[in-house]
């Protein structure tokens, strides 16, 4: 078990440089290559290239992230974006005046592609984002002065270790709300259920299920990926959790099963883009002890 969980998350930078070190041990050995390339179904001789590629995109990822940018190296990162689909969630938001749980994942460019999306909801939802930690200063800075919105501070980061689900449940029935969750973290962070995803069953939370579920509300799949020089935004079906034909217990399944559809297709063709692909394995061996 790798050393740290979900009561007692480690600061975000402590955790990024614990995965580059695990990274960089993990490329010399022969058994943990083998395991990522049974995962991802790809010969043996891609992983090595593979988790070069994917150290280097997660170090851009956390340095524009953690460390202060001038405002033009902002404003031009920021023309990188684009969102197929942006007219479509502007409608959404208009018409649909719900909570929703925008469930995303730690893939691409994602800090940057869900605050640029969010800035979008024309409605007077208050948009919140689950984490394992506050964020750095220079992260909040450099979005405050790219989106000149001063409401972008430590009040809209709810910890993990400090929200419950009753409190998150409260949070949602209070008034109309975006709550950014992230649903693709290691399977030692809180409750998991076991989802198929590239033909073997793995471990995945089921957080964002449960809540959903518990109140009634739809949960909206986001990702972001880098694709051909540019950043793209790309949205899901958003998904409506049914009790009245099945048991809270198969909407939970099916809720969870249908965000690792839409995650499965973008992690095949753009594995060094997620920041826990050098945790893979556990999401598989995991579910192998479960099912024992």
């Amino acid at each position: 078990m790798y050393p740290f969980n979900a009561m007692r998350p480690w600061p975000l930078l402590q955790l990024t440089a614990y995965l580059q070190q695990r990274q960089e041990r993990l490329q010399l050995s022969s058994e943990f290559q083998w395991q990522l390339a049974t995962c991802l179904r790809c010969p043996l001789a891609e992983i090595k290239p593979l988790l070069r590629r994917n150290r280097r995109f997660l170090q851009a990822v956390e340095k524009r992230r953690n460390k202060r940018q001038s405002l033009s190296a902002l404003r031009h990162h920021l023309q990188q974006f684009d969102c197929p689909q942006l007219a479509a969630f502007e409608d959404l938001s208009r018409l649909d005046l719900r909570s929703r749980i925008v469930a995303s994942f730690h893939f691409g460019d994602f800090v940057y592609g869900i605050n640029s999306l969010l800035r979008h909801d024309g409605s007077q939802r208050c948009s919140y984002v689950q984490t394992l930690e506050t964020s750095q200063p220079a992260y909040f800075d450099n979005m405050q002065r790219l989106f000149a919105d001063r409401r972008a501070d430590a009040s809209r980061q709810l910890l993990v270790s400090e929200n419950k689900p009753g409190a998150l449940s409260g949070l949602l029935k209070a008034s109309p709300c975006n709550l950014v969750m992230f649903a693709d973290l290691p399977p030692d962070f809180g409750a998991a259920g076991t989802v198929n995803i590239m033909g073997r069953q793995a471990r995945f939370p089921r957080g964002i299920a449960c809540l959903a579920v518990r109140n009634q509300v739809p949960v909206l799949p986001v990702i972001c990926v880098y694709s051909q020089g540019r950043h793209r935004i790309l949205l899901g079906k958003q998904l409506e959790p049914n009790t009245a034909r099945q048991s809270h217990k198969s909407a939970i399944a099916e809720i969870s099963q249908s965000l690792l559809d839409f995650f499965a297709d973008f992690l095949r063709r753009h594995p060094e883009q997620w920041r826990y692909l050098s945790l893979m394995p556990r999401y598989f061996s995991t579910a192998q002890r479960c099912s024992k």
